[in-house]
């Protein structure tokens, strides 16, 4: 048996280990080692360490995935993980007849822990549904999976792992698909995702608003969260009127938290406002408000002078951020500073 027939055996989904025990360096190699099957538009990939089938619908020729593939892994593993946590690459479909990518991946997890995202947390980050900078529509198929570390019958690329979902790999149909008890597992973390994202957009917009209510030097008459999340709603809509209603969306605020105050002590205010960090990423504005009232008879309109009136707006940069949770977290993370330094603050 020559070398490359030894590479050939070795680089399968059940050999894949001995691979990676015996030839760990050249497991990991930053090469393709492409291995053709018995259909012209499939094959087995193994890449920078993952080993995963990667199929087109139509075409036989493979080389201008590369660069993409490249890309979409050195994104997935920017995201932070804990120690034990990973993502394995499974499979990657591509559409050729409409642009359109199905990366299927498994998070992997010890069975003693829990998944430090959901796996939508991980979609989202990664852009699915969007097109992304290689012209490309992607879809990201993730099933969490719980792991024995030491169990005899474990490897993170088993080959349990791939050969029951080979029809989806091989048409791009999301495993859930074939398998009730994932979609059963699907659903019931969609449920949970989406009660944590109430709890994440609301939790530090709402305990500042409450530290700022506490305050004597002036009253919130207001406060207005941002609604990061609501931006994509928009997508492909030609009527808006109905999802406005229904998100209720009374101010376009996509990328910043407004605060209105009544003053009564603007020195005492001002130490107040001087506590907000300014940063790069996410700034404080404050501007003096002036109420502006129609005249009677008249088409005119009255001005309040009073200066005790003031906003206070909290933006995150749309150039520093990435997608929804991306921006959310970075706005509660500003949000949390600023709650940390008002909450001794003595009048």
């Amino acid at each position: 048996m020559d070398s490359v027939k030894i590479e050939q055996v070795l680089s399968t989904p059940k050999l894949w280990k001995i691979a990676q025990t015996f030839f760990p360096e050249s497991s990991k190699n930053s090469s393709w080692e492409i291995y053709a099957t018995n259909n012209p538009n499939q094959w087995i990939a193994n890449y920078r360490g993952y080993h995963f089938h990667l199929s087109n619908r139509v075409g036989s020729k493979i080389d201008y995935h590369f660069d993409s593939i490249n890309d979409r892994i050195n994104e997935l593993e920017n995201i932070d993980f804990p120690e034990g946590h990973f993502l394995r690459i499974r499979a990657i479909y591509f559409d050729d007849k409409n642009g359109c990518y199905t990366w299927f991946l498994d998070y992997m997890y010890p069975h003693n822990e829990k998944p430090k995202y959901f796996k939508k947390n991980i979609e989202k980050h990664l852009g699915d549904g969007y097109a992304l900078d290689d012209g490309q529509i992607y879809a990201f198929d993730i099933i969490s999976r719980p792991y024995l570390p030491y169990s005899d019958h474990y490897d993170k690329d088993h080959y349990d792992y791939y050969e029951p979902f080979l029809q989806s790999y091989h048409t791009g149909f999301k495993r859930e698909e074939f398998n009730l008890d994932l979609k059963t597992s699907s659903w019931g973390e969609l449920f949970a995702y989406e009660d944590s994202l109430k709890n994440i957009r609301n939790e530090s917009f709402d305990k500042l608003s409450e530290i700022l209510r506490s305050i004597k030097c002036a009253k919130l008459i207001r406060s207005i969260n941002a609604n990061i999340e609501d931006l994509d709603k928009f997508n492909n809509l030609r009527d808006w009127n109905e999802l406005i209603e229904q998100i209720n969306l009374e101010h376009d605020r996509f990328f910043s938290v407004w605060l209105f105050f009544n003053v009564n002590d603007k020195d005492k205010f001002f130490e107040l406002i001087s506590l907000f960090p300014q940063e790069i990423e996410t700034s404080l504005r404050l501007t003096q408000a002036y109420i502006v009232t129609p005249q009677e008879n008249s088409d005119g309109c009255e001005i309040d002078s009073e200066d005790d009136a003031y906003e206070v707006t909290i933006t995150v940069h749309p150039q520093f951020i990435h997608n929804s949770l991306d921006a959310r977290n970075k706005l509660n993370t500003y949000l949390e500073k600023v709650c940390e330094r008002i909450k001794d603050f003595s009048e």
